[in-house]
C-alpha cells in the first residue's frame, strides 16, 4: 500500500476553494469482495447467490491503478493527524438514457481501522451535477462492514454488492441527470474509532466506458447530513487529473445490459444535437 497526499483543486473558478485530501493506493492483493444483505443488516465475505441483476445499469468500478489496484480518499486529515473529515459527505453523478429499475448496487471503501461495525450511508438522487446535490430517491444505511483484515497493520479495500430484491426496497431513477453520496457514519451503531482512516474507493469505468455515461473528472464534498446537506460545500473538487475523480458505483437491474445500451445509445444521440 502506498501512500501519498494530494491537493484536490476546486474548480469552480468564481468560487476557488482547497481542501486536502489523503489519497492512498491500496494494491491487488488487498481488495476484498463482499456482500451485504439489507433485511438482516449482515455483511459477508465473497460472492453469494445473486438475486439483483442480471443487468448492469451504470457502472464505474473497474480498477484506478494498474495491477488491479485502488485509489481511495481518506477522511484522515493529514495536517492535523486526526479523522476531522469523517461525517462530511461527498455526491457524485452520471447520466441514464432511460428510466431504471435499481433491484442493486455495488459501493466500495477502504479503512485500516482495526475496529469492526463500520456504517456508511449512502443515498441517490436525481437531478445531481456539480454543486447540486438533487432530489433524494433512496437511501441506505450500511452498517456492520468489516474494518482492516490484518487487524489494522495495513489497509483493506471492500467492493460490496447490496442485495435489495430480497428485502424490496427496490427504487426507480428516472432518465437523465442521477447521483450518488457516501457519508462514513459517526455515532449511533458504529463504535468509536471505526471510522478512523476510513474513505471511499476511486473508480474507473474500465473497458465497457459506454456503460457509464455523464463521468466527471470531479466530486462535490458538503458540510451536512444525508439526504440534503446544506449550503456548506466545500467546492467543486477533483485531484488534478490523475486519479479521476469518480467514486465506485454500479447499478444493478433486472434488464439485461443489451437492452439498457439502447437507452444509453439514444442519450448520446440526443446529447450530440
Amino acid at each position: 500500500m502506498k501512500k501519498l497526499t494530494v491537493l484536490a483543486v476546486a474548480a469552480l473558478l468564481a468560487a476557488p476553494a482547497l481542501a486536502d485530501l489523503d489519497l492512498e493506493l491500496v494494491d491487488g492483493p488487498d481488495v476484498f469482495q463482499g456482500r451485504y444483505n439489507v433485511s438482516t443488516g449482515q455483511y459477508s465475505p465473497g460472492a453469494g447467490p445473486e438475486t439483483f441483476g442480471p443487468g448492469i445499469a451504470w457502472d464505474n468500478t473497474a480498477p484506478s491503478a494498474p495491477g488491479g489496484a485502488y485509489y481511495f480518499a481518506n477522511n484522515y486529515d493529514p495536517n492535523t493527524g486526526t479523522g476531522t473529515n469523517a461525517g462530511d459527505i461527498v455526491t457524485d453523478w452520471g447520466d441514464l438514457g432511460s428510466s431504471t429499475y435499481v433491484n442493486g448496487f455495488k459501493f466500495g471503501y477502504a479503512t485500516n481501522s482495526a475496529v469492526g461495525g463500520l456504517q456508511i450511508d449512502i443515498w441517490f438522487y436525481t437531478g445531481t451535477e456539480d454543486n447540486v446535490v438533487g432530489t433524494p430517491v433512496a437511501g441506505f444505511s450500511i452498517g456492520g462492514l468489516p474494518g482492516d483484515a490484518p487487524g489494522g497493520s495495513t489497509t483493506s479495500l471492500y467492493l460490496v454488492d447490496v442485495d435489495l430484491d430480497v428485502p424490496n426496497l427496490e427504487f426507480s431513477l428516472p432518465a437523465g441527470d442521477w447521483g450518488y453520496s457516501y457519508e462514513v457514519a459517526v455515532g449511533g451503531t458504529a463504535p468509536a474509532g471505526a471510522d478512523e482512516n476510513t474513505g471511499f474507493v476511486i473508480a474507473a469505468a474500465g473497458p465497457d466506458a459506454v456503460l457509464a455515461p455523464g463521468r466527471e473528472d470531479a466530486f462535490n464534498k458538503w458540510n451536512g447530513a444525508s439526504p440534503a446537506p446544506g449550503s456548506g460545500a466545500d467546492g467543486y473538487l477533483f485531484f488534478g487529473g490523475s486519479p479521476f475523480a469518480q467514486f465506485a458505483m454500479r447499478l444493478y437491474t433486472p434488464e439485461p445490459t443489451s437492452l439498457l445500451l439502447i437507452g444509453i445509445g439514444a442519450l448520446a444521440a440526443l446529447r450530440r444535437r
